[in-house]
């Protein structure tokens, strides 16, 4: 939210501070003059100050404009509550990753989170929110790790040139991280995680699907009593019909 208000303010704010600078400028050679301020002999330089002026606000004006709308598309691909990359995130990850090395899709829930939010209020909630998306980047390399955040509680990490056994190896370490003890706002939290996790590569099934296929994985990890994960098996896991209705590309 600040970035979104500092991002209206900027380019007005420049703007000002040109021209302010500018007539500050004007006003200093004005005095210097050595003939009266009227005088044919000034015109020249009333007009070259002038045209200065001009084109000197019009690229401050551009230049911001360019950084403004530089500044909202990065905001585009954001979460506004955790600064994590959201849903338009991920499928600009999908457009530019072109890797065709084995990868591993990490889909996480977050347990009984709503009613957290119901006993200690949203605010309490977007904090613990924020919490988590730091202890998740604590996962694995940058290089090697994206996340974003899809809304709610549901977060998808996304692990680079990753094995099957790198993958568990990372769930384990979310888990350990996630539910440690929370300390939000003044009031003591715990919480629990279940995770769904979908091996794949960047190329061998519609993006969206490999997504909901990790989503299955993590239903499965709930019904087996939460706080674990579970892979997504060919053939064998189903896409929940709560979420996704008779939409089910897996085999029965």
């Amino acid at each position: 939210m600040r970035l979104k208000k500092w991002v209206k303010i900027f380019p007005t704010s420049i703007m000002i501070a040109a021209i302010t600078g500018m007539l500050v400028l004007f006003f200093t050679q004005l005095f210097r003059l050595p003939e009266p301020i009227y005088s044919n002999q000034n015109l020249p330089f009333f007009f070259n100050t002038f045209m200065v002026i001009i084109i000197t606000v019009l690229i401050i004006i551009m230049r911001a404009m360019l950084v403004e709308r530089a500044v909202l598309k990065k905001l585009a691909f954001r979460d506004g509550i955790t600064g994590l990359y959201n849903r338009h995130g991920l499928e600009q990850f999908w457009k530019t990753y072109r890797s065709k090395k084995s990868m591993a899709i990490l889909y996480l829930d977050l347990d009984h989170f709503k009613e957290i939010n119901d006993r200690f209020g949203h605010h309490v909630g977007d904090a613990l929110l924020r919490e988590v998306s730091v202890r998740l980047q604590q996962v694995e390399s940058k290089k090697r790790r994206e996340l974003f955040r899809l809304g709610g509680d549901e977060f998808v990490m996304i692990l680079k040139n990753c094995d099957p056994i790198m993958a568990k190896r990372a769930a384990t370490q979310i888990l350990d991280k996630l539910t440690t003890p929370y300390a939000v706002e003044g009031y003591h939290v715990l919480i629990t995680v279940s995770i769904g996790i979908r091996m794949c590569t960047a190329r061998n099934a519609e993006h969206d699907m490999l997504v909901k296929e990790a989503d299955a994985a993590m239903y499965v990890a709930k019904k087996q009593g939460k706080n674990g994960f579970f892979v997504f098996r060919e053939g064998r896991s189903k896409l929940p019909k709560e979420k996704y209705g008779n939409i089910n590309q897996a085999k029965p």
